[in-house]
């Protein structure tokens, strides 16, 4: 399970970041074209984190997309989890977060994330669209 959310997390990271007012069913046009796009995008950020990714991260999210991908939408996933950050894109082209508190609230059509630990936070929904789990949420820094 932790890998799945790692590998959710780091996709979800790299693809998209919505602002913090817009509604769940409602995304802003440039991270709606992104997500049109999430082929390009995640193959792009892939290729530049395999290019030059250290040994050590680059092990962590082979890793992570290692398995069978699944998205579980199911009330039984609620509750205090231990997830991970991984940044595929841009410069650096892999970055490997320290493991973190964070917490899912099943909501019926999906989930409410919270990042709970760390200085960079981050809270926001998962819901699925066009059968993918797709986040949208805030960054923020912590106080």
């Amino acid at each position: 399970m932790l890998r799945l959310t790692a590998a959710l997390t780091a996709v979800f990271t790299a693809v998209l970041c919505a602002a913090p007012a817009i509604a769940q069913d409602a995304l802003r046009p440039q991270e709606q074209l992104r997500l049109d796009r999430f082929e390009a995008t995640a193959g792009d950020a892939l290729l530049q984190a395999f290019q030059s990714g250290s040994a050590d991260d680059l092990a962590a999210l082979s890793r992570a997309l290692s398995g069978t991908p699944q998205v579980a939408f199911d009330e039984g996933l609620s509750g205090d989890w231990s997830c991970r950050t991984m940044k595929l894109g841009g410069l650096p082209a892999l970055v490997v977060y320290s493991p973190f508190k964070c917490r899912l609230t099943f909501q019926g059509n999906g989930y409410l994330f919270e990042k709970l630990s760390g200085s960079q936070r981050t809270t926001g929904v998962i819901t699925l669209r066009d059968g993918r789990a797709v986040y949208a949420g805030v960054g923020y820094v912590a106080g």
